[in-house]
């Protein structure tokens, strides 16, 4: 069965969702690029991660989080003192969660740390490409004991590429 998720209403559908707060669910956290040159590209950031969030609950049955979906518009991530509070808050966030998926096909600082922070408290890494894997792997080194699993979903790999549409196949 074919499918976009993507339909106008999904971001309504997302804020609806996560109005929920259903306690029954995983908790994922959602690690995506945020920083950017440009505010366009700070917004086009802001729009994946909130596609992931729609997706990753769509698609997995979770609760989905990504601060960094809607951080931006209250604190100002070019003020070291605003970054500082968003990054706190986003590791209290990932705190009450049993996985972070790593929805991104390159890695930042924000996201380097909150992998740290996953590897260390015990909280499953999950990616969803081998380059990814080994770049995640290498990150956290040998010294590290992390819980790094590599998924296979064609959607989290290529939602933030141009050329996706937001078809998915035989989704839930």
């Amino acid at each position: 069965m074919e499918r976009n998720i993507f339909k106008k209403e999904w971001e309504a559908l997302l804020i609806k969702k996560c109005l929920e707060h259903d306690t029954q669910k995983k908790n994922v956290y959602i690690c995506s690029p945020l920083r950017a040159n440009t505010i366009d590209e700070i917004y086009e950031n802001m729009k994946n991660a909130q596609k992931y969030m729609f997706y990753v609950q769509s698609a997995y049955d979770v609760a989905a989080y990504a601060p960094h979906a809607y951080l931006p518009i209250l604190l100002n991530d070019n003020s070291r003192e605003e970054r500082e509070m968003a990054l706190k808050f986003g590791l209290n966030i990932l705190k009450k969660c049993q996985e972070l998926f790593v929805c991104s096909n390159y890695l930042t600082e924000g996201m380097i740390g909150e992998i740290y922070y996953a590897a260390a408290n015990n909280i499953t890494i999950c990616v969803f490409d081998e380059r990814m894997y080994m770049e995640v792997s290498n990150i956290l080194g040998k010294n590290i004991k992390a819980n790094l699993v590599l998924k296979y979903d064609f959607i989290l790999k290529n939602l933030n590429t141009k050329e996706y549409n937001g078809t998915v196949n035989n989704v839930r």
